[in-house]
């Protein structure tokens, strides 16, 4: 089947089974507009109306990608299979790579935004980026959010370079366990030996501390001063407390000067 560049649509390359594309429609209702969201907000890639994915199931789509013989000639642009796209940090990876939504002959395609700005209305004015990614050559990511700031550097497996916000570090060290990388608390060392676990488990290089640097310990530092006891005055007819039962031990009782004296005892025959 010969497709022109009009008729590319989100659809053209759709599967044909009947169940597939009743779950292609819910995933686009109700998956799709969060993912498109998220790749402008977080991860710095606009979607443009026209350029939706290539869908060939729900979470599943085709890329356009050009070949490159061995000897570094440039060849045709062509589809790839079926990729997994389910997740906004999955289309961004794919798009920094260099595939394409639609082929370069195509009038829109996805575009890399300077800042996470989110859209705002005339009157309101733009939210500046508290945070910075300058480890992409000439683009200068910014977000508004530290949430976003963390989403970007775990989808691009990047140890954190900004300062942890205040709020998030009294919020992170009130927890027994923490990780910083994403954000999460954890109540024993059982649930963060598992999260350690599940987070080396993902493909590529994963950047995560430790579970023992995972371990909150907050530093409580308390003064304690040494007060004087006051003195006791000794009540007349008190009883004696001495030191132990030796003969000449002193009385234990402030104001008093007594010893210890012991009777000789005598044996009746």
């Amino acid at each position: 089947m010969t497709t022109t560049m009009e008729s590319l649509n989100w659809d053209t390359y759709a599967s044909d089974d009947p169940h597939a594309k009743a779950g292609l429609e819910r995933f686009r209702r109700s998956a799709w507009p969060r993912i498109r969201r998220q790749l402008a907000l977080e991860l710095l890639w606009e979607v443009p109306d026209g350029a939706e994915p290539h869908w060939f199931d729900a979470g599943t789509a085709r890329f356009w990608h050009q070949l490159v013989s061995p000897r570094g000639v440039q060849g045709p642009w062509e589809l790839t299979s079926p990729l997994p796209a389910n997740t906004a940090g999955q289309i961004a990876h794919y798009l920094a790579k260099g595939f394409r939504l639609r082929p370069p002959l195509y009038s829109v395609e996805a575009r890399r935004v300077e800042s996470a700005e989110e859209p705002v209305a005339p009157s309101t004015p733009p939210v500046k980026p508290s945070y910075w990614c300058n480890r992409h050559g000439h683009h200068h990511y910014g977000f508004a959010t530290w949430s976003g700031y963390l989403a970007h550097c775990n989808k691009m497996m990047e140890p954190l370079e900004e300062d942890l916000p205040a709020e998030e570090a009294e919020r992170l060290t009130k927890a027994p366990y923490a990780c910083m990388v994403h954000g999460l608390t954890f109540l024993n060392e059982r649930s963060a030996k598992q999260h350690h676990r599940e987070a080396l488990r993902k493909p590529g290089r994963a950047v995560h501390p430790s579970v023992a640097e995972m371990e909150m310990r907050p530093i409580i530092t308390t003064e304690v001063e040494d007060a004087e006891e006051p003195p006791r005055e000794m009540s007349k007819g008190h009883r004696h407390r001495f030191e132990n039962n030796r003969s000449g031990a002193p009385c234990l009782v402030k104001g008093c000067n007594s010893t210890r004296s012991r009777v000789p005892r005598t044996r009746r025959n």
